[in-house]
């Protein structure tokens, strides 16, 4: 066809043709495009869902670890079970004592007044951390109140805190000891004796260790 002149009928049907097959052909290789980038986020998904999968493993196997690794009973005598937590606990109370006894005798007070001390804060605080956890756990103690009241466990610790000082309110005045003076003796051993008390606690498996880690520092 020469220059100028117009395409006819037949010619058109043919241009017509060939824009219609390169049309059907960017078509096709749009959508192999978006098959491809489909699959590869598939691909990505399924990774991901895997990987969370073996986190979640891991972090069953170490909490399996962990819980496998406590040891509420530490021997038994008979029928009797002697617990990991009631003897840390124990513990714990000896060394506060002895610790307060020190320093009391220290300062020129009277060394009972120490042991005074600890036994008026252990009955006080086991009976406050029990009482609390009975507030918080009102419906159950409704429902079954001998349940929570013989459980080995079940101490809210400031519960016991707020039952221990106002326990041993008493044997302090009593004495005729300053406050300052008492309280000044009786700090670092409650401080140490909570310390060997709460290694009952992670012991016993109560949880109190945090969330499982596989930091080098954890």
């Amino acid at each position: 066809m020469a220059i100028g002149q117009h395409a006819g009928p037949e010619q058109r049907q043919v241009l017509g043709d060939g824009q219609t097959e390169a049309a059907a052909e960017q078509e096709e290789e749009e959508a192999e495009e978006l098959r491809a980038d489909q699959d590869a986020r598939d691909s990505g998904a399924a990774a991901g869902r895997q990987g969370a999968g073996r986190v979640r493993v891991d972090r069953r196997r170490r909490r399996d670890v962990v819980y496998g690794s406590v040891f509420p009973i530490l021997f038994e005598i008979g029928r009797l079970s002697v617990g990991s937590f009631g003897v840390m606990m124990a513990l714990g109370f000896l060394v506060a004592g002895l610790v307060m006894q020190s320093d009391l005798i220290r300062r020129g007070a009277p060394s009972d007044l120490a042991w005074s001390i600890v036994a008026s804060g252990a009955v006080g605080g086991m009976v406050g951390a029990r009482l609390l956890l009975i507030l918080h756990r009102w419906p159950e103690f409704v429902a079954a109140p001998l349940d929570l009241l013989t459980s080995r466990g079940g101490f809210i610790w400031y519960g016991g805190l707020l039952g221990g000082v106002l326990m041993t309110a008493w044997p302090i005045r009593r004495s005729g000891v300053p406050w300052t003076l008492v309280t000044d003796s009786a700090a670092p051993g409650l401080a140490l004796g909570y310390a060997v008390g709460k290694v009952g606690c992670h012991l016993a498996g109560d949880g109190d260790w945090g969330t499982p880690t596989m930091l080098p520092w954890g």
